[in-house]
């Protein structure tokens, strides 16, 4: 962490799956420090590593019922201890301290 607080640029390559996901990357999110995820098959873990949340464990939901079923689901999750991952409209969703509201890797921007 004290070699990325000096600016300088450091890559990290794993042969053993996506960096950031069973290590404590997502604190050097945390930390302010730029982090960029190359995107892959499912955009999930691109958004799950430049979230900043923990992602050492999380739990994959996937779209939320737009109506009927939304309020059931969203209080069976709520006392999860997992990081949540669920796909939603920019539209339906409510921001708080702890969500990481992000994109597509597809597009410029993978997280605001």
């Amino acid at each position: 962490m004290s070699l990325l607080k000096t600016g300088a640029t450091v890559a990290l390559v794993s042969d053993a799956g996506t960096p950031g996901i069973s290590d404590p990357g997502f604190l050097a999110v945390r930390e302010g420090i730029a982090v960029e995820c190359l995107p892959c098959a499912k955009a999930l873990i691109p958004a799950l590593v430049n979230s900043g949340l923990p992602c050492d464990r999380f739990c994959f939901e996937g779209f939320l019922p737009q109506q009927k079923g939304r309020q059931t689901r969203l209080k069976a999750l709520a006392d999860e201890k997992r990081t949540i991952v669920l796909y939603e409209s920019p539209h339906r969703c409510h921001h708080s301290k702890q969500c990481a509201p992000c994109r597509s890797p597809t597009r410029h921007s993978p997280c605001p």
